[in-house]
């Protein structure tokens, strides 16, 4: 589920640049992630089952907002890094899969 920004949210995703960015939080087996809709742009945080972030991180770009809400209601949190890709470009998302972590709030 999609959910506005928390205090503890904007502290650990500080570069986020819109004024309303909304996150969901996926938990599977021993690994989880984090999507943040940041306006028109989208960042899957993928972590260990520690919490810390394991070296994959998939970025999107959207025309619209909208379009990546809808995206991103359409995540279900069992989808690999690669699926996040191929449902991202479903959407109309450029995509693309960084095999490493990006500053974890700059969407």
């Amino acid at each position: 589920m999609l959910v506005p920004f928390d205090d503890s949210d904007w502290r650990m995703f500080a570069g986020c640049e819109s004024e309303n960015p909304l996150i969901s939080r996926h938990e599977t087996g021993d690994a989880s992630f984090a999507l943040i809709i940041d306006d028109s742009s989208i960042e899957a945080i993928f972590m260990d089952s520690n919490g810390f972030l394991n070296d994959t991180t998939v970025t999107g770009e959207f025309t619209t907002r909208g379009q990546a809400i809808l995206f991103g209601m359409q995540v279900k949190g069992s989808e690999s890094p690669s699926e996040i890709v191929l449902l991202g470009e479903e959407y109309g998302g450029k995509m693309k899969l960084w095999q490493e972590s990006l500053q974890a709030g700059r969407v």
